[in-house]
């Protein structure tokens, strides 16, 4: 058995509610965070994809929302890092989070009839080039931001104090990605060294 002085609980907000009761206000409306959900999709296309004049050096595209009907956004790999995909593009497809809830447990045919017209608009041709597509499906992609919570994170941060036992970090506790997941992690062991030396 582990003991501890405190616990830095870095997890998802759903998470952090079966194991944690708040002890203040701030901390019930934050654990109260909801998510938007979304489908990754992976797609190999061996052949590369052509690259359109002065996009070289462009790794994400995201679509407007009146452009598009279920996809969010797109990221070619290879810009991101050569080294990754070594011949060929892989393509990172996001789904949007009106489209990600309402296909989560979609069979994956349902879901490619209404992403590969769409992703045919951004690559003509394309569906014919990919070897395989690799399905990722988050019920919980990204924390949902409403008007007020960085008030309350603010207010988070503020009342933070050594007696608190249970410091919250996590992806709800921050910037919304993963990012904001480890700088709410820095901060909450940062804020616990300079507090209790």
């Amino acid at each position: 058995m582990l003991q501890a002085d405190h616990v830095v609980l870095a997890t998802t907000a759903s998470a952090a509610r079966q194991l944690y009761a708040p002890e203040h206000e701030v901390e019930e409306r934050l654990l109260r965070t909801d998510y938007s959900a979304s489908i990754n999709i992976s797609f190999a296309i061996p052949q590369g994809v052509p690259t359109v004049k002065g996009t070289r050096g462009i790794y994400g595209v995201l679509i407007p929302r009146k452009e598009r009907q279920v996809i969010a956004a797109i990221a070619l790999e290879s810009r991101k890092c050569e080294s990754y995909v070594p011949r060929g593009e892989l393509l990172n497809v996001m789904l949007s989070g009106a489209a990600g809830r309402r296909l989560l447990e979609a069979p994956e045919e349902q879901v490619l009839a209404e992403v590969l017209p769409e992703l045919e608009r951004c690559f003509p041709g394309i569906e014919r080039k990919i070897t395989f597509a690799r399905f990722c499906r988050w019920p919980e992609a990204l924390p949902r931001s409403p008007v007020g919570r960085s008030r309350d994170l603010e207010h988070y941060r503020r009342i933070s104090h050594p007696r608190m036992k249970v410091i919250l970090a996590g992806d709800y506790m921050s910037i919304p990605c993963s990012e904001g997941a480890a700088e709410s992690g820095m901060w909450a062991a940062a804020m616990l060294t300079e507090r209790l030396r």
